[in-house]
């Protein structure tokens, strides 16, 4: 296990920014653009391509990835918007995909290789404008979400199954909605409307 140079930047449409706030433990965060119902849905994303080719490839191996967070109290409910892609590489028809996502309020996991597919749910909703870390895990044949609310105890839901070999080839890694192949937004990507610090993927 080491580290990967990966190449940074932020895709916009519709005139969307993204703004630097403050951080869960002081330091500096993003904050994505906030939910206006419209249709198409201003987007902003931080996308991540790896210099190496094949450095943000699970294949076989376990691993793990997250971030920390804090919601909006109004964040889907349009076509354009209708849930909230916190990190995820690959897409729901990629022959793999790695995602964590908020969808109304409750954070959720889906892992799929050449094996098939994993979801878990976590078991409770989390609570708008506050500050959470939440990682997902692949650990042999089980997958994890742990969710914890900054200065209390986390809780972590299970759930097995075979995924297999997860090979994404130049897919990039998205944080805060969907891309295409190309990295550019979708138009209808389920924009993140909050605050996004701490993205980590750890493999191996």
């Amino acid at each position: 296990m080491g580290t990967s140079a990966v190449e940074l930047a932020v895709e916009t449409s519709d005139d969307a920014t993204i703004e630097v706030v403050e951080g869960p433990g002081g330091g500096r965060a993003a904050r994505f653009p906030a939910y206006t119902g419209t249709t198409p849905s201003p987007e902003a994303l931080i996308v991540a391509k790896a210099k190496e080719a094949g450095a943000l490839d699970p294949l076989d191996q376990d691993f793990r990835f997250g971030a920390s967070f804090m919601l909006d109290s109004e964040s889907s409910g349009s076509k354009a918007d209708d849930g909230d892609n916190l990190v995820q590489r690959g897409s729901f028809a990629s022959p793999g995909q790695f995602k964590i996502q908020i969808d109304r309020g409750v954070p959720s996991c889906r892992i799929l290789g050449d094996e098939g597919e994993v979801f878990v749910k976590a078991g409770t909703a989390i609570s708008p404008e506050v500050w959470y870390a939440v990682s997902c895990q692949r650990a042999g044949s089980e997958v994890s979400i742990s969710v914890t609310q900054y200065g209390e105890q986390g809780q972590t839901w299970t759930a097995a199954g075979p995924t297999g070999h997860i090979t994404l080839g130049d897919l990039p890694l998205a944080v805060g909605g969907k891309v295409s192949s190309e990295g550019l937004t979708v138009g209808s990507g389920d924009q993140f409307n909050g605050s996004v610090d701490d993205v980590f993927l750890q493999i191996g």
